[in-house]
């Protein structure tokens, strides 16, 4: 396993169904012609999809047609006018805490009594700062890549990587 082996991984389930740009799936080539562990993880994959295609199709509950129907429709999704203004709001506090300075030089000249060192202030601010960063990140995220994150790459890395080390059966559970 060499320092590649997490990027590609979350590219072999489309790799598999034959789905990435042929740079891309030029590189996960690449990388699975020297990469015995990629390409055990590839087989897995492959059984995976070859037992899930084995599966027949059934229709959906009449209940959940009109519930799938209506997520699907975008006419119905619902405005999130407030959604820029949270972003900007996260951007303008994470802005805030990166400028708010670390040093006690600008502290008033008399003493103020803390149960905190300074090192635990500086951790805690560097801990907020990480943690606003973060928010921002996961509110842009939830824009533009939930969908395709979730479903398309940490699921099936979630999927093909419980099975990691045991056989799959059509029926489900270990071989």
């Amino acid at each position: 396993m060499n320092h590649q082996c997490p990027d590609i991984r979350l590219l072999l389930t489309e790799f598999a169904a034959d789905e990435l740009p042929a740079a891309e799936a030029a590189t996960v080539a690449g990388h699975l012609a020297v990469c015995e562990s990629c390409r055990d993880e590839l087989t897995r994959e492959m059984a995976l999809r070859e037992a899930l295609s084995t599966l027949p199709v059934q229709s959906a509950p009449r209940v959940t047609l009109p519930l799938h129907t209506a997520t699907r429709s975008p006419a119905t999704a619902p405005s999130r006018p407030w959604k820029p203004l949270l972003t900007g709001l996260a951007a303008a506090v994470l802005a805030l805490a990166v400028l708010v300075p670390d040093t006690p030089h600008h502290l008033p000249d008399r003493v103020i009594i803390t149960p905190y060192t300074p090192a635990q202030v500086a951790q805690a601010r560097h801990d907020a700062r990480v943690s606003l960063a973060l928010a921002v990140d996961i509110i842009n995220r939830t824009q533009r890549h939930t969908v395709v994150d979730v479903f398309g790459r940490q699921l099936p890395q979630a999927v093909s990587g419980s099975l990691s080390g045991t056989a799959a059966s059509p029926e489900g559970g270990q071989g």
